[in-house]
């Protein structure tokens, strides 16, 4: 039997005990060498909000598509109203393969724009650096 003072063995580890804050002090260092780690692991990330080239891709064919898609629809439903068939699924749908080219075209400037300001951003150009462009290169300026 034990006694009403005797807890076994066992000692009171209150909220404030020295065990308690050694642990505390312990996960901190541990959470910095984590934090440490972790930093020196992780990959740079590029935050100038530019697109990849997959992402470009995508947008221009999604583009194209909607374009023809688009058209094609309006076409055929006019062509069910006015009884016209196939006459203004194929005009109007030939109008949405042009949209198509037309906003393929938009993104490839806007691609080549944000290329130049990224390069001209980071300094010298190749051509500043004595290094040769292959012709038809995205950063060819010589048009």
């Amino acid at each position: 039997m034990a006694k009403s003072g005797d807890d076994g063995g066992r000692r009171d580890h209150g909220p404030g005990t020295a065990d308690e804050a050694r642990i505390r002090d312990r996960l901190a260092r541990l959470g910095r060498r984590l934090s440490k780690a972790k930093s020196a692991h992780a990959p740079e990330r590029n935050d100038t909000g530019s697109a990849s080239g997959f992402g470009y891709a995508m947008r221009m064919a999604i583009d194209m598509v909607a374009g023809i898609v688009v058209g094609g629809a309006i076409g055929w439903f006019l062509d069910q109203w006015l009884g016209t068939e196939p006459i203004l699924l194929l005009l109007v749908g030939a109008l949405g393969l042009a949209a198509g080219f037309m906003n393929v075209a938009r993104t490839y400037r806007a691609m080549v724009a944000e290329a130049k300001t990224a390069r001209n951003g980071q300094g010298e150009s190749e051509r500043e650096r004595g290094e040769d462009l292959p012709a038809g290169s995205l950063y060819d300026d010589d048009d």
